[in-house]
C-alpha cells in the first residue's frame, strides 16, 4: 500500500485585487509553465473543500490558500484571473480548469479564499 502524504498551506495574502494580482499571477504562471497539474478554486471553507476534492480525485496532493477576502466580488475577480492565467499557459493540459470561474462561491458568508490544488 502506498503511502501518501497530503498538505495543506495557508499562505493567503489579503488586500484589494490589483494590489495582489502580480504576485499571484506570477505564482500561478510557476505552476502552468512547470506542467504541474492543477486546478485554481474558491471557496469560504477550504480545508473542506479541499477533502471534498480529495474524495472526488485523490490525486490532488496540496491545496495552497493563496488569497482571502471578506468580497465576493473580490474572491470572483481574482479566481477568474487566475484561471484565464492557468488557460493562457495550459501548453501540455494540465490545468483542470476547463472553463473561466468565479460561480464557486456564494453570498453570505464572511470570508472567501482563492487556492490552487496541485500535483495529480
Amino acid at each position: 500500500m502506498e503511502n501518501v502524504t497530503y498538505k495543506f498551506k495557508y499562505e493567503a495574502n489579503g488586500g484589494y485585487p490589483s494590489q495582489v494580482k502580480e504576485d499571484l499571477s506570477r505564482m500561478v504562471k510557476r505552476y502552468a509553465k512547470g506542467g504541474i497539474p492543477h486546478k485554481v478554486g474558491a471557496s469560504s471553507d477550504p480545508l473542506k473543500r479541499f477533502i471534498r476534492h480529495l474524495s472526488d480525485d485523490p490525486g490532488w496532493r496540496e491545496m495552497k490558500v493563496l488569497y482571502e477576502t471578506s468580497s465576493i466580488k473580490n474572491v470572483r475577480l481574482i479566481e477568474d484571473e487566475l484561471i484565464g492565467i492557468c488557460k493562457e499557459f495550459d501548453i501540455d493540459l494540465v490545468s483542470e480548469n476547463k472553463v473561466r470561474g468565479g460561480g464557486g462561491v456564494k453570498e453570505g458568508k464572511k470570508q472567501y479564499y482563492v487556492y490552487i490544488l496541485l500535483d495529480r
